[in-house]
């Protein structure tokens, strides 16, 4: 990042000088992804909060997960709704941790008004990589499952849905 100033014809670059804050979550990361400038962090603890971090800024807000007998799971991520503007905090769960009933569900926090909201069942996450990209309005992950079947989800924060990217094949050639 550069600073330029100019004066006329003249120009004048500098590198402008960050100072850190010292309030900036410091728990063992084990996960994180980034939206808009934006780091949302999380601890290798099921139990760790979510922390969404301005590190231009040194600020972040704690979230956290509404956990009652529950196991996370293996997808999260934030994101932005351009249509409806908040931010907002997506996570899997499998709903009681005892239970051999493993389907996975999945809900939103939603960081304007502070709150979660259940959005159903999700994908089967059988390993996901603790990587995912942001882009085009969706929340992109690669998962395998244990045959070796690999596979990449999206999460559309415009619509709260999951699905898939259009197959290359999708594509048409222009001439």
């Amino acid at each position: 990042m550069l600073h330029l100033e100019s004066n006329g014809s003249n120009f004048q670059v500098s590198k402008p000088n960050f100072t850190p804050k010292s309030n900036l979550p410091t728990i063992d990361i084990s996960h994180m992804n980034a939206c808009n400038g934006l780091l949302c962090l999380i601890g290798s603890d099921k139990y760790y909060n979510f922390y969404v971090c301005n590190l231009i800024l040194g600020e972040f807000i704690t979230i956290q997960p509404p956990y009652k007998d529950r196991q996370r799971g293996s997808f999260w991520g934030l994101g932005y709704s351009t249509m409806m503007d908040p931010y907002k905090v997506l996570q899997s769960y499998y709903p009681i941790a005892e239970s051999n009933n493993r389907y996975v569900t999945a809900e939103i926090y939603i960081i304007a008004t502070g709150s979660w909201r259940s959005i159903g069942n999700a994908p089967i996450d059988i390993v996901a990589l603790p990587l995912n990209a942001f882009l085009n309005d969706a929340l992109h992950w690669f998962s395998c499952t244990p045959n070796g079947t690999e596979f990449i989800y999206t999460f559309g924060f415009n619509s709260e849905r999951f699905g898939s990217p259009p197959s290359a094949r999708s594509f048409s050639r222009r001439s």
